[in-house]
């Protein structure tokens, strides 16, 4: 019931809790109203930093206003801001412009620290436009990574999207090792089963 009170996004602020965080978690639980109220609540406030304009833009990507998250990320980017980069790349994503979105996508996993979530995110994303070519990419770096507590999630999109692309070799050894990794999964076996007859 406390996601209900919209007092709590003023405490979440008050200690410190990023406020595109606290617009995400409104919408997760689809508290449109109140994520609208608290949308226009920081957004009257002045930034003072390429953090609080990182934030800024990500809370007009959640709000569906690309122009402006775009023109709140420049600035956080202009101000050294290197995770800003990635949600530039979700702001041209979703205004349909994927060559930019690619580029700035690949600017932060070059000079930032992406970590297995992001990545995943990122082909996630690139598996929605059907571009499972791009997709394995990020997917492979991601389990390319020292840290991948996600692992079993980027294991098996990466299977769907080489079976997507017609890379049946490639399907079954990722389905292969996942088998190992992760034998409770019985939908997986029968799948495994399965490319191993294509």
């Amino acid at each position: 019931r406390w996601i209900h009170d919209f007092k709590w996004s003023n405490m979440a602020l008050s200690f410190g809790v990023p406020m595109d965080k606290i617009v995400e978690t409104l919408k997760k639980y689809k508290l449109e109203d109140k994520a609208a109220e608290y949308i226009k609540k920081a957004t009257s406030i002045k930034c003072k930093s390429a953090n609080d304009y990182m934030q800024i833009g990500r809370i007009y990507i959640l709000s569906g206003d690309y122009d402006k998250a775009v023109k709140n990320l420049t600035t956080a980017i202009d101000e050294g801001e290197i995770k800003a980069n990635f949600y530039m790349g979700q702001a041209y994503a979703a205004k349909g412009d994927d060559t930019v979105a690619q580029t700035y996508y690949q600017e932060y996993i070059t000079n930032g620290n992406a970590d297995s979530y992001e990545l995943f995110e990122i082909a996630k994303e690139q598996m929605g436009r059907g571009d499972y070519a791009t997709a394995v990419t990020y997917f492979n770096a991601a389990l390319n990574l020292e840290e991948v507590p996600n692992k079993q999630n980027i294991m098996r999109d990466l299977t769907i999207s080489y079976e997507k692309m017609g890379d049946f070799e490639s399907a079954k050894n990722v389905m292969a090792e996942y088998v190992d990794l992760y034998p409770e999964d019985y939908e997986a076996k029968d799948e495994y089963t399965f490319l191993q007859t294509r």
